[in-house]
């Protein structure tokens, strides 16, 4: 049972990043937190958002925030299947 609940938790995880990468910084790919641009080596929450708003990029802004949601809802639906036993 761990082991599937460890497969479900990892996999998750995964559902929170974008392949594309974060703008500028496409080895960067997780949408919840990454290195800030300005921050050196401290963690910037919701980068792809954040950076934007900083950058007065708000095209990108929008871009960035329906990503995180299709990666928020890829999560949400992979927990789900714990909850519901579709693993």
């Amino acid at each position: 049972m761990s082991a599937d609940v460890n497969r479900v938790l990892m996999q998750a995880e995964r559902d929170l990043t974008n392949k594309p990468g974060l703008p500028g910084r496409p080895w960067y790919r997780h949408l919840i937190y990454a290195p800030g641009v300005n921050a050196g080596y401290g963690v910037t929450v919701l980068p792809g958002i954040n950076e934007a708003i900083a950058d007065k990029d708000w095209q990108l802004a929008q871009e960035q925030a329906y990503a995180l949601k299709a990666a928020i809802d890829r999560a949400t639906q992979t927990l789900g299947s714990v909850r519901t036993g579709r693993q």
